[in-house]
């Protein structure tokens, strides 16, 4: 987490780097909301594994679909996570609680 120090530090720095170059803000956005919509790739490699996984619980293989469900549901969690873009640019505020102490 960033204190409030360095978190003023790297608004200053964002304001900065956008009143440099304006076109920097745009361009990192649009990438950033690309980032977030799942492709074609990702989509045919869900419908893959739903399809794998049910050939495998018609052939009695229950222990076998559930484990590749259970990968595929943590490779997909796992990517959905890394792929959100911070809100706003933004890190998040902390809260009662958060730190030392």
């Amino acid at each position: 987490m960033l204190n409030d120090r360095e978190r003023k530090t790297l608004h200053d720095l964002e304001q900065q780097l956008v009143q440099d170059d304006p076109g920097f803000q745009r361009r990192f956005e649009t990438r950033a909301r690309e980032l977030g919509r799942p492709g074609l790739v990702t989509v045919l490699g869900l419908v893959l594994l739903v399809v794998v996984v049910l050939f495998l619980l018609l052939a009695g293989a229950v222990g076998g679909a559930l484990v590749l469900a259970a990968a595929g549901g943590w490779a997909w969690w796992m990517m959905r996570g890394r792929s959100r873009p911070a809100s706003g640019g933004r890190p998040p505020e902390s809260g009662p609680g958060d730190g030392p102490g």
